[in-house]
């Protein structure tokens, strides 16, 4: 294929929440809009054989509704009523209203009226908020706790694990966005959860490649987490049993794979290394650097701009002279991270040969702007929910116009995709590089820049492919 033949996305291609002006919702109008797919409704097939896709084009909280989201009080309880399962109710209702809106955003009260009880009603269960957020990831982690206690070979924990991630795709949200509300003394549970989860998937696949060194394990697994955390909870995406389908064959192919060391990827230098602190001179551009480091750190409702003049060292006051409010700042931080990923893709692109180079230097490109702007990121994906109104649409748009045209060229670049299924791998594509961008320890691993390069391809393959680059019992990389 020439470059000539690497075109851009066409407008009609691009998902209709990239193309119109979102207009803000008020609560009861988001939670009757969209489709639902349920007992009363079919998901709408695609025209092709073998897959079912549900969902409308717009996958961000906020935008749309989820047709098959995780489990939830679709209908509430009356009034004045005991269900049995009524601790259950709350979780639900609370794990909906969290990841729609943002913990910080949601009072008990909203709560409440979601499952149809008094405020003083939940404290009988829960001694305040964070309990709460606390019950809610506990009971998003569970059918993952399920899979790693159940299973007994590598191949069985990957499909139990992918079919705990297709049918709760709530948890890489509300753990990436809120858990770092929590106390130490609550997250410890939650950690050492997901630290089982790590060893058991480290040990069945060492059990199975048992040449495979440490630091490279520890690699594949983690990427496999993240690819787990990927499944959106909003927007086109395959029928949980297709989608279930799916991240088990990349789940696979992904720790499969046979991390390379020596020169031949020596010469491929890591983006970070060598990376000096640049300090702006200019007053904005100063509170703009110190900004995102402590946005990141404390999270939007834990920064004040106070916080943030006393870090660029200017007086308090003087920070109104550039942004009138906090969401301002914030909204300028978040809109140069989404039009630098913007303007590196296109630089990217412009330089590729053809469309299988273009998902390369798009893989490179991406990972390159992450790794050296990690705080931006960050609070990209944390704190975009708390803009508003034409703020939020302008991110919110220009974020799914750099999936839109990342998933065009996917398409061109293997035939063997289906929109849909080229939309996933691109979400697993970037969450795999945003985890990483914000896991300073993983860079220590040897090689790995070049060996994430290779993974990120992997993930980008049409499925069904089986295990490939899955050394023989004894081969060099096994």
């Amino acid at each position: 294929m020439e470059a000539a033949a690497l075109r851009p996305c066409r407008r009609d291609a691009v998902p209709a929440a990239a193309q119109r002006q979102a207009r803000p919702r008020d609560a009861d109008a988001r939670r009757g809009s969209g489709r639902r797919v349920g007992p009363g409704s079919a998901p709408r097939p695609t025209g092709r054989p073998g897959l079912t896709v549900i969902g409308d084009p717009a996958d961000e909280p906020g935008v749309g509704r989820a047709p098959d989201a995780a489990p939830g009080p679709r209908v509430p309880p009356r009034r004045g009523t005991r269900p049995r399962n009524r601790k259950a109710l709350i979780i639900d209702a609370a794990a909906e209203l969290f990841y729609e809106r943002g913990y910080a955003n949601v009072a008990m009260s909203e709560v409440a009226n979601a499952v149809n009880v008094r405020a003083s009603s939940l404290y009988r269960h829960f001694a305040g908020k964070s309990e709460l957020l606390s019950a809610v990831l506990q009971a998003e982690l569970t059918p993952f706790r399920a899979a790693a206690a159940d299973a007994t070979s590598l191949d069985a924990l990957l499909a139990a694990l992918a079919t705990a991630a297709a049918h709760r795709p709530r948890i890489g949200v509300l753990w990436q966005r809120e858990s770092r509300v929590l106390s130490r003394e609550e997250l410890a549970p939650l950690t050492l959860e997901l630290h089982e989860l790590t060893s058991r998937m480290t040990v069945l696949l060492r059990a199975e490649r048992p040449r495979l060194r440490a630091a490279d394990a520890q690699l594949l697994v983690w990427c496999a987490l993240s690819i787990l955390r990927s499944v959106a909870n909003r927007g086109m995406r395959p029928s949980p049993a297709d989608h279930t389908s799916l991240i088990a064959d990349v789940l696979s192919r992904v720790l499969g794979l046979v991390p390379r060391h020596g020169t031949s990827v020596a010469r491929l230098k890591a983006p970070w290394v060598d990376l000096r602190v640049y300090t702006p001179h200019s007053t904005r551009e100063r509170l703009l650097g110190v900004a995102a480091p402590l946005l990141a750190a404390s999270g939007y409702a834990g920064t004040s701009l106070e916080d943030i003049a006393a870090r660029a060292g200017i007086a308090g006051p003087t920070i109104y002279h550039y942004f009138g409010s906090k969401q301002d700042l914030l909204f300028a931080s978040l809109s140069r991270a989404a039009e630098g990923v913007l303007l590196d893709m296109h630089r990217a692109l412009s330089h590729a040969r053809d469309a299988a180079d273009a998902v390369r230097r798009l893989s490179e490109s991406y990972l390159t702007f992450a790794t050296t702007n990690s705080a931006l990121i960050d609070v990209l994906i944390t704190d975009t929910h708390q803009l508003s109104g034409p703020q939020k649409a302008y991110v919110m748009q220009s974020q799914e116009s750099f999936r839109a045209e990342w998933t065009h060229v996917l398409l061109q670049a293997d035939p063997a995709f289906k929109p849909v299924t080229a939309r996933a791998a691109v979400r697993a594509t970037l969450a795999v590089i945003d985890d990483f961008a914000r896991s300073p320890g993983l860079r220590r691993v040897p090689d790995v820049f070049p060996n994430l390069v290779e993974l990120l391809l992997e993930i980008q393959r049409a499925p069904g492919g089986g295990r490939r680059g899955l050394p023989h019992q004894g081969g060099a990389g096994a």
